[in-house]
């Protein structure tokens, strides 16, 4: 199932996007986003998926141990682009059959 937490919030985030790019690239192939953790973090990253003018989407591992893809916006972000992701991405998740044999 899929499982949508939207969580926006006014106090520093303990990790920090950081973008690196090539001095010569002139592509965003050779770019790429890290997490840096700033302490403890309620999750693992795997691997950073892709990111874009929104932020960075990364493979990640709860403490339960559940993956998940977690999407972390950059601070320049407004949030409205945000909200409508995850309004699409809820009425998809409703609209989806169920994957469970009948």
């Amino acid at each position: 199932s899929l499982r949508l937490e939207h969580v926006v919030s006014a106090s520093p985030p303990p990790f920090a996007l950081k973008r690196h790019k090539k001095p010569s690239a002139a592509s965003s192939k050779e770019e790429r986003v890290e997490m840096v953790s700033r302490g403890e973090l309620p999750w693992t990253v795997q691997r950073t998926l892709g990111f874009g003018a929104f932020g960075a989407v990364f493979d990640a591992t709860l403490k339960d141990d559940e993956r998940v893809a977690l999407k972390i916006c950059f601070t320049t972000v407004k949030t409205f682009g945000v909200e409508r992701e995850i309004e699409i991405l809820a009425e998809i998740a409703r609209r989806r059959p169920d994957a469970t044999p009948r």
